[in-house]
C-alpha cells in the first residue's frame, strides 16, 4: 500500500543542527527514490473520487495579504547570482523559482527571511539541479530549518483540509504544464473552488493561475503540506 505521508530524511551536523547540503549518499538516494515512487503512484490513484467530493464543499482560499507574490523576472532578481559550473551567469530571475516559493511559504508563517538570504543558502548547500537529483529537497530542508513541518503527500484527501486550516500546499508540476520553463515547476496553491485549483507561479507574479483539478492532479509529481 502506498504511503499517505512521507517526511524527507533530514541530515544533521555534528551539533544536531539541520544539514543544509543537498547531496545524499548512493544508499540514501536509492532509499529515497523508492519512497518517492510510492508517493507519486499514490497521487495518481483515486483522483476522480477526490474531485467528486469537491462538489460538496465550500471554496477555500488562503489570505493573499500574508504573501509577497513577486514576479521572478523583475530586474531585482537579475542581480542575485545563482550559478552552476555549466551556466556561470545564471540568476534568480532565470532559475530561482524554488527560493521564491520557499520565501513566500516562510513569509506566510511569519519567518523573517529574504530571497537573497535563501539564494545564499542554496548556493552554499549546492541546491541546484545536478546529477544527484536532490535539488527539490530544498523545500523540505529549508522549511524544517525554519521550524516548519514539511510533509510529502501520497493522497489528495489531505489537500482541501490543509488549505481550510490555513496550512500550505506546494506542488511540483510536470514540465509540460509550462513548456517555456526550465523543467518541472514549483507552484504554491492559494485556493480551490469550482473544481479548479488556484496557484502562484513565480514567473507570473500575482497574476494567479487557474487550472482544472483533474489536469492539475494528473501533472503533479510531488506534493507537500507545510504547517507550523
Amino acid at each position: 500500500m502506498a504511503k499517505e505521508i512521507y517526511r524527507f530524511p533530514y541530515g544533521v551536523n555534528t551539533d544536531e543542527t539541520p544539514k543544509i547540503q543537498a547531496r545524499m549518499t548512493p544508499e540514501e538516494y536509492t532509499e529515497y527514490k523508492k519512497h518517492l515512487a510510492e508517493m507519486t503512484n499514490g497521487l495518481k490513484k483515486n483522483r476522480m473520487a477526490f474531485i467528486k467530493n469537491l462538489s460538496e464543499v465550500a471554496p477555500v482560499h488562503l489570505d493573499l495579504k500574508r504573501f509577497d507574490l513577486v514576479r521572478q523576472t523583475c530586474s531585482e532578481f537579475k542581480n542575485i547570482p545563482y550559478p552552476v559550473p555549466s551556466e556561470p551567469t545564471r540568476t534568480v530571475a532565470s532559475h530561482g523559482a524554488f527560493q521564491i516559493i520557499v520565501y513566500n511559504v516562510l513569509k506566510y508563517f511569519g519567518k523573517d527571511v529574504s530571497i537573497e538570504d535563501l539564494t545564499r543558502i542554496a548556493n552554499f548547500g549546492d541546491w541546484q539541479h545536478d546529477q544527484n537529483g536532490t535539488w527539490h529537497h530544498f523545500v523540505d530542508v529549508v522549511c524544517q530549518a525554519y521550524g516548519l513541518n514539511a510533509i510529502r503527500l501520497g493522497k489528495w484527501k489531505h489537500v482541501y483540509k490543509a488549505i481550510s486550516r490555513g496550512n500550505i500546499i506546494v506542488a511540483l508540476l510536470d514540465h509540460k504544464m509550462f513548456l517555456n520553463g526550465h523543467g518541472s515547476s514549483l507552484v504554491l496553491v492559494t485556493g480551490i473552488e469550482n473544481k479548479e485549483v488556484i496557484f502562484y507561479h513565480p514567473r507570473f507574479g500575482d497574476d494567479l493561475w487557474r487550472c482544472g483539478m483533474a489536469h492539475f492532479m494528473l501533472n503533479t509529481k510531488v506534493l507537500w503540506l507545510i504547517a507550523r
